[in-house]
């Protein structure tokens, strides 16, 4: 366990410096969060335990969570009517002017980028869309494999509370889109100012996600161990 969490900080510490000693291209930047997620995926599943079940209900919870998350968080409606027509599709990344530590965050969430026009219907698949997504919908999945009991517990709590309402309900294309319609135009500049804030970002981005990763992490293990006890009661009845 030591030893791999030493191979996933290093990975990541490897993500930085190949950020500060290459210039932006789609080679350096799948280089960059490659190492970067990488590490810090093996790291989470390292800390969390081994929550990869290999039967049915946990892969298919996996792909339907991952599938509904990718497109609930990187959904964005073009505001020109017209813009695209057609379906269009293609992969782009990041490129900065400056070497700081907010760059390299921008750099590893959002690049590389795999693009899809519908209409004027736009989704992205980022890197930090797929993390969380992989991590929360492992953690689903594995409540659904391993919780027995009264209907799972209510379809582990409703897909905990599906996916603590996907992360939160902070679906930023979404946020956006709906203060960009409003005919208020304080809500736009309000929600503008808000993801210009470095704070505001990060609260929508990373931490509300995290918060939700580890509150679906808790309840499903409360609920798993719940079950399992209960399953150790009604086998010494039966012996009995």
């Amino acid at each position: 366990m030591r030893k791999r969490v030493m191979l996933s900080i290093f990975a990541m510490m490897s993500s930085f410096l190949v950020f500060w000693l290459t210039q932006p291209s789609l080679t350096t930047s799948f280089l960059t969060s490659l190492l970067f997620w990488g590490g810090l995926f093996v790291l989470t599943y390292t800390l969390i335990g081994n929550i990869f079940v290999k039967n049915k209900i946990f892969y298919i919870t996996l792909g339907v969570y991952l599938t509904f998350h990718l497109f609930i968080f990187g959904i964005y409606f073009v505001a020109l009517s017209g813009f695209v027509s057609g379906f269009y599709a293609g992969i782009g990344y990041n490129v900065y002017t400056i070497r700081d530590l907010w760059s390299f965050v921008n750099y590893i969430s959002f690049s590389p980028a795999i693009f899809f026009f519908i209409g004027n219907i736009e989704v992205d698949v980022m890197p930090v869309i797929i993390y969380y997504g992989t991590v929360i919908g492992s953690l689903l999945g594995y409540g659904f494999s391993t919780v027995k009991g009264k209907k799972k517990v209510l379809g582990v709590v409703g897909g905990i509370s599906l996916a603590s309402a996907s992360t939160c309900c902070a679906s930023v294309p979404t946020i956006i889109a709906v203060a960009v319609f409003s005919s208020d135009t304080s809500l736009l500049l309000a929600t503008l100012r808000f993801f210009g804030d470095p704070i505001g970002y990060a609260l929508i981005f990373y931490i509300l996600p995290t918060i939700s990763v580890f509150a679906i992490y808790h309840i499903t293990s409360t609920l798993r161990k719940a079950s399992f006890k209960k399953s150790l009661k009604e086998l010494r009845i039966v012996k009995k």
